[in-house]
Formats: C-alpha cells, sequence, structure tokens
C-alpha cells in the first residue's frame, strides 16, 4: 500500500500535468520539445509472461497535431528499493514502444541519500546503452563524475537521461507558467 507521502506526490502531478514538464525544465535544467499540452496516459506495461508492471505516473506532452512529443514516467521513490532499478528501463521501453516517441524517467524523492540512489546509471549489459543520470534537487552542487554525464565517452544518441527531482525543496523558479 503507498503512503501518503508518495500518494499526494502522484496526486499532485496528476491534477497538474503541465506541472511535470516544469519540473523537468527548470528543476532539472532537461530540454523539452515544443508541446502544445501535457496530459495523463495509461501507466500499465504488460509483458508476454503476463507479469504485469505499472508505473505511479505517465503523462505524454503532445505537440502539433496531438502526436506525443515526448513521454515522462513519474515515480514517487522514498526510500531505496533494489527492484526498481530492474523495472524502470522496462517501463521506458514499452513506453517508447507504444507512442512512438522519446521518454524520461522522472523520480521524485524527499530525501538526498535517494536521490542520489536513484541517479546512478544503470548499464544495460554491454556499457553501450546505459541511461546516464541527470540529477537535481537539494545536492545539485555535487558534481558527478565526468563519466556519468550525459554524452561523456559516449555519443548523446546512445545515452538515455532519466532525472530525480527532490520533492521538499523544489527550486524557485519551479513556479508553473507556460510551457510552450
Amino acid at each position: 500500500m503507498p503512503s501518503l507521502p508518495h500518494t499526494v506526490l502522484l496526486e499532485l502531478l496528476r491534477r497538474a500535468p503541465p506541472l511535470v514538464a516544469t519540473l523537468l525544465r527548470e528543476g532539472c535544467a532537461a530540454p523539452l520539445p515544443r508541446f502544445t499540452a501535457a496530459q495523463v496516459v495509461e501507466g500499465e506495461f504488460a509483458e508476454i509472461d503476463p507479469a504485469e508492471v505499472r508505473a505511479d505516473l505517465v503523462l505524454a506532452l503532445t505537440g502539433e497535431g496531438g502526436r506525443p512529443a515526448l513521454a515522462i514516467v513519474v515515480e514517487a521513490q522514498l526510500r531505496r528499493d533494489p527492484a526498481k532499478r530492474w523495472v524502470w528501463p522496462v517501463y521506458l521501453a514499452s513506453l517508447r514502444r507504444r507512442l512512438q516517441c522519446p521518454v524520461r524517467l522522472l523520480v521524485l524523492t524527499t530525501r538526498p541519500a535517494v536521490a542520489r540512489w536513484c541517479s546512478r546509471p544503470i548499464d544495460m549489459g554491454d556499457g553501450c546503452w546505459c541511461w546516464c543520470p541527470t540529477s537535481s534537487g537539494r545536492n545539485r552542487s555535487r558534481k558527478s563524475p565526468a563519466s556519468m554525464r550525459p554524452g561523456a565517452g559516449r555519443s548523446s544518441r546512445s545515452c538515455r537521461c532519466w532525472l530525480t527531482a527532490a520533492a521538499r525543496e523544489p527550486p524557485p523558479s519551479a513556479a508553473p507558467r507556460s510551457l510552450a
């Protein structure tokens, strides 16, 4: 059963989907494509072996013509959970396939140690396909090694980024405003 803080974080974003784009752009300094709307979309990911995986919240930023420009999986992570590091790539790969657009993972946490843990790269096995973290929050001043920065040692195309934001202390610039 999800805790109250877990539920509150996600309900806030369900009720104000554009806030996710603001968190990514201003809280995490992540570039976003031009889009005209942010909407909550289905967060269930089914596999062949009928294991069910379900993200906390999934949003799509839609562009002209209503086509998805970016899909964002939002996870509230209040403590370390090693299983998440195995399921997060499944969310992103499944969502990317389903919506046929770029994807990002935004992990919201209230603890700096959890943000650091969530931000560690996940190597998919051969060192060529690795999610490289960008993190924000209370420990933003902490420098990550060059090998952990997006594009370091690999082409930017092969580097997938995910983002961690601390929900307790959002940066002053995270106030909602025009998103396009």
